[in-house]
């Protein structure tokens, strides 16, 4: 009987443990890309077969109109597969286009547990990244929180 006393304390947090595992709810990420004085935000929902997701050629567009100004040299792609699955993990990827085809100049992946929401974060779990353009060493910056 006093081994249960002992015991008595775990059982107590068990509970509270199972609770805060379950409000870890992964959500849509909504990503934010930065190049030529163009910003643009694409929301990207989670999928379960990652060989299915196309990459975005990045667009200059005019801030008032939003209307496509120039294609560039980049390629954006986010893979966002949620747990369980065996190849559960947030990559993204961002490639050059040249007259040879795309070629990956950027690659992160992010695995369960994914990043916490933080609010605090102004340019949320990825924080701000730089990629740079090879030719003409032009920046293509992006950010990913979750939404």
């Amino acid at each position: 009987m006093n081994n249960l006393k002992n015991y008595h304390h775990y059982l107590l947090i068990l509970p509270l443990f199972f609770v805060s595992c379950s409000s870890v709810a992964y959500k849509n990420l909504e990503c934010t890309h930065y190049y030529g004085g163009s910003t643009q935000t694409m929301l990207v929902t989670p999928v379960t077969n990652p060989y299915t997701v196309e990459a975005t050629q990045i667009t200059i567009r005019n801030s008032d109109t939003e209307e496509e100004i120039v294609k560039t040299d980049f390629l954006f792609k986010v893979v966002y597969v949620l747990p369980p699955a065996d190849d559960a993990a947030i990559n993204i990827y961002v490639y050059y286009l040249s007259d040879a085809g795309q070629a990956p100049v950027h690659h992160v992946k992010y695995l369960p547990p994914f990043p916490v929401r933080d609010d605090n974060q102004p340019f949320g779990f990825t924080g701000l990244q730089n990629v740079y353009e090879p030719t003409l060493g032009r920046v293509f910056q992006y950010c990913c929180r979750w939404k």
